[in-house]
This record gives structure tokens, sequence and C-alpha cells, in this order.
């Protein structure tokens, strides 16, 4: 089973979710500090992850008083937006407060979901865009806000945590051309959707504690001892023959 799936069973009451919601609110503020990015001057991404999608969920059932058993259309409905280790998904939001200049502008916007980009060094990647509903109507006004994936393979994943190579967000659209640089941090918060399914992080003892303990704490996965190593015994690789080396290994981990 994907574990990045939401499922019924991560979501809590909406008594349980009344009691702990101001603090979750506090808590959500600052996880998304490093996950928005303004492009121009009305344009914003908010990149999504596992966590944000179970707050939105939890929101929309507390506010909206849905109960657990109908739920399963908010699944369906959020979990696209999971990223799912191979891509970054975003909610592209136009932001003008002024109802007549907003409609004014976003009638000139169509299509604008399909010209948003990650540019890493100079290669571009253009967005796929949720199909659920039409994002530009046929007489070309655009919506205030789409749903976006940027599909990466393991190259890309790794030019992009690669802090040699500039990262870019940008729309490219003939009525709102503008590009923005990825901070540093912003970079690293968003990285992290990369990381591999794990339920448990094992060192190699001794010499890989070290990095393992440093892992899991970047990755925010679990870490424990699977391996234990005999301090009684010496070092193996010197051993003059692999026989004697191997057995030196079996005695040592165990």
């Amino acid at each position: 089973m994907n574990k990045r799936i939401i499922s019924l069973d991560d979501i809590i009451s909406n008594e349980e979710y009344g009691n702990i919601r101001s603090s979750k609110r506090r808590e959500m503020i600052e996880f998304k500090k490093f996950r928005r990015l303004d492009v121009g001057p009305v344009a914003s991404l908010y990149f999504e992850s596992r966590d944000t999608m179970i707050y939105q969920i939890q929101e929309m059932a507390y506010v909206e008083k849905i109960t657990r058993e109908e739920l399963d259309e908010e699944l369906a409905s959020y979990n696209p937006l999971v990223p799912n280790g191979r891509e970054l998904t975003a909610t592209m939001m136009i932001e003008i407060d002024d109802p007549l200049r907003r409609k004014n502008f976003l009638s000139r916007l169509g299509g604008v979901e399909e010209k948003v980009k990650i540019v890493i060094g100079d290669i571009e990647i253009y967005a796929d865009y949720e199909k659920d509903v039409d994002r530009t109507t046929s007489a070309g006004k655009a919506s205030a806000v789409h749903f976006l994936h940027f599909k990466f393979n393991d190259e890309l994943v790794e030019a992009f945590k690669n802090k040699e190579n500039i990262i870019q967000i940008g729309i490219d659209h003939e009525a709102y051309g503008h590009l923005s640089i990825v901070s540093d941090r912003v970079r690293e918060e968003l990285a992290k959707e990369s990381n591999i399914d794990v339920d448990l992080i094992v060192p190699v003892p001794d010499s890989g504690n070290a990095s393992a303990i440093g892992f899991s704490q970047y990755a925010g996965k679990n870490f424990d001892l699977g391996l234990i190593r005999n301090h009684y015994v010496g070092r193996t690789f010197i051993e003059p023959a692999q026989k004697i080396r191997s057995l030196g290994v079996k005695l040592k981990l165990n």
C-alpha cells in the first residue's frame, strides 16, 4: 500500500480536532513558512505535502461538519495533491483583493495553468495541471486557483538538491511573465518530498551510527538498532583470508 495516501485512519473526529485546532493552526503556519513562493506581484505557489493535505481535510470536515462516514469524497479530492516522491505539487493562487480588478485580470490570463514551470539550471519542467474541472473558460477567463504537479525523475531530483544549481519558478504567460529564485531554505524544505518511503532507519554499526542518526532526524523517520555489534571481535578487514573475514563479520554482527 502506498504510505503517502491519506486514509480515514489518518483523520481524527471533529470533536478531537476542535480541541487542538488552535495549536494545529500555529503548527501549520510554521510548517508552511518555507513552502510558499511568490511569482510576480499577484501569483503565489503553495507547495503541498501529506501534512498540508491532512490539515485541509481536517479543516474542511470541521468547518462543514462533515462526518467520518462522509469523508470519502474529501479523501478522493485531496489525495491526488499528496506528492508521490518523484514530484512537487502546488496550489497556485491569483490573489487580487479588488473584485473588479481581479475579474479583469483573470479574463486576460486564460491558459496560465499551462505556463507554469520550474527551472533547474537550463532545464525547464512545465507543470501538469489537475483536469477535474476546466480552469480556463471557453471565453478565456482563468480560475484564481490551480492545482499543479511538477514531475521529476531521479536525475532531476539530484539536480534540484544540488545547491550549485540555481532553481527558479516562473510563469511565461503573455499577460503575466515573471520568474522567482528559490532560496536554499525553500529548496531544502521542498527536497524532503523526494525522500524514499521507509518505516525505520537502521545503521551498520559502529561507523554508520552517526550518519543514520543524522539522516533520521533530517527525514523525520524513526531510528533504531537492528544490528548489534559484538565489541569483543576485532577488525575483520585485515584478516588474510575471505573465509576468516566472513566468519568474523558473522560473529561481530548478530
